[in-house]
């Protein structure tokens, strides 16, 4: 396994993914070859994203509660780029 993965909370794993909270968001940056629609699927699906762990080496962060999507891209160096709010609580 890589040193940074995100792991969803069904145990679907993207190698070499990162994720940064801030303002309310947190970005999800899936890497180039990653596959959009395998992607929209996990990330609008809420059971699979209210516990997000994103590990880098030997630290994680994790993130609970952000079941809204609101973007799914392709960004500009082919990256694939999704955006989750915290669902109504």
């Amino acid at each position: 396994m890589s040193e940074r993965y995100i792991k969803l909370v069904d145990g679907t794993i993207y190698e070499n993914g990162e994720c940064g909270y801030a303002d309310g968001i947190l970005w999800c940056y899936l890497p180039v070859g990653t596959d959009m629609k395998t992607a929209f699927a996990d990330f609008s699906e809420p059971t699979k994203t209210e516990h997000i762990v994103f590990h880098y080496g030997v630290m994680e962060s994790e993130y609970d509660g952000f079941t809204d999507i609101r973007l799914c891209m392709i960004g500009y160096d082919g990256d694939v780029r999704v955006q989750l709010f915290k669902g109504a609580e």
